[in-house]
This record gives C-alpha cells, sequence and structure tokens, in this order.
C-alpha cells in the first residue's frame, strides 16, 4: 500500500504511513478484542407467505444489518482510493455494490409507499419503515437508517399529506421517536450530528459510508497531488 502511495505521487504520505506503521510494532501493543456479554437474541421466524407487514420489523433489521456488516467488511483499501467509486468503479466492486443497494432501498421503501392504494394500508406500511429505522438506530446500522429515511424524504412520498397526518394522529410516540433519529443523521452542517454519534458510538456498528465517501472526495479534489520540492 505504501509503494502503491509512493508511486503515484504521494511520497511524502508513503514515509507516514511507514513510520506509524513502524511505530505501531514497536509498541507491540496487542489488538482490542471485541466479546459480547451477552447472548444473541432469538430471531423471530417468518411464517411462508408472510406478506411485509406481516415481519418483525426487529428481524428485518437485524438481518439488514448482517447483510451490511459483511458487505461493509468486505471493503478493501484500495478501493478508497483516487475516488474510483465514481472513476473507475470495477477498482471498486465492494463500495460500488453498497452504493447500489443503499439506492435501491430507499427506492423501494418509495415505491412501497407510494404505489399501495388502499389508504389504511399506506399509512401501516409507512408505519412499519418507520418501526424498522428505530431498529436499526438501536443496533446502530447507520447505512440502512439512512437509505430508509432517504426514501421516506422521497418528494413523492412527502407529498402524502394526509398519510403523514394519520401517522401522527395514530402513531404520534413513534413518528417524534422516528424524527428525533432523523435530526441525528441530517446531513445539515456536514453531518455534524451524525458525526458526533458516530464517535460516541462503541462498537460494533454500521456506519454511513457516505459520510466517508464525501470527505474522501474533498481530500482528492481539494488537495494537489504533487507539490513542490
Amino acid at each position: 500500500f505504501t509503494d502503491y502511495l509512493k508511486k503515484t505521487g504521494m511520497n511524502g504520505t508513503s514515509i507516514a504511513m511507514k513510520k506509524l506503521i513502524a511505530k505501531q510494532l514497536r509498541g507491540n501493543q496487542e489488538p482490542e478484542i471485541l466479546i459480547f456479554s451477552t447472548i444473541a437474541p432469538a430471531p423471530y421466524p417468518a411464517k411462508p407467505g408472510d406478506t411485509f407487514l406481516e415481519f418483525s420489523h426487529v428481524e428485518i433489521a437485524r438481518q439488514e444489518t448482517l447483510i451490511e456488516s459483511l458487505m461493509f467488511r468486505n471493503i478493501a483499501t484500495m478501493e478508497c482510493l483516487g475516488q474510483c467509486w465514481n472513476k473507475d468503479k470495477i477498482r471498486a466492486p465492494n463500495i460500488t455494490l453498497i452504493i447500489k443497494r443503499f439506492n435501491a432501498v430507499s427506492n423501494w421503501v418509495a415505491r412501497e409507499i407510494v404505489s399501495e392504494k388502499n389508504f389504511n394500508q399506506r399509512v401501516s406500511i409507512a408505519y412499519k419503515f418507520l418501526c424498522v429505522s428505530l431498529a436499526c438506530f438501536e443496533l446502530k446500522n447507520f447505512n440502512f437508517l439512512v437509505a430508509i429515511v432517504a426514501g421516506l424524504n422521497n418528494s413523492a412520498v412527502y407529498r402524502l399529506k394526509e398519510t403523514w397526518k394519520k401517522l401522527s394522529q395514530k402513531y404520534r410516540a413513534t413518528v417524534e421517536k422516528f424524527q428525533e433519529v432523523e435530526e441525528q443523521v441530517s446531513s445539515s452542517s456536514n453531518y455534524k450530528t451524525y458525526r458526533a454519534l458516530l464517535k460516541s458510538s462503541s462498537p460494533p456498528c454500521v456506519p454511513y459510508l457516505g459520510v466517508y465517501l464525501t470527505d474522501l472526495t474533498f481530500i482528492e479534489d481539494g488537495n494537489p497531488d504533487t507539490i513542490e520540492s
């Protein structure tokens, strides 16, 4: 990795990285091993023929967290260099996969709500997504959480005034809790609140990848590839 940095003109970064690695090796520090103190909760098994509304919102959040955790851990260091998720997607297969999945989830959320013609069913579907998002927040799966929030903020969903009015009347506590969570992952002030939340969260968690990609883009675009001397 350090050799690659040197070849691409980032010699200073390569030297600094080597010094950091050497310092860690001299310290002879044992890697931190995370051990859960509680037994994993029993799953909520689905029955054949169950619809989305009949699935447990907690189990949906759990299964999505397992999937996205594996996807996040598969990201290789080299995928984060050179904005290859935009410029050369073949070199960033795992990042590209997560981006595609994020967009698919947000579109799925909006489609499930908007395509339902029955008013009461539409309210129930929207409520289900609120519950899933809150379960994701508890599991610290911020990537899937933000995808659901994006779907619920889709303009087609946002314009369903009567649906949101009914939600607020029938499930007021849940809607208020969702609004609090939504503020936690808001993009305002360059995700200031979310960054503080992530910093204070103990592992394990699945962070929202979009923040890292935005930061990497600004680093790449805002700094020259070479410096004088």
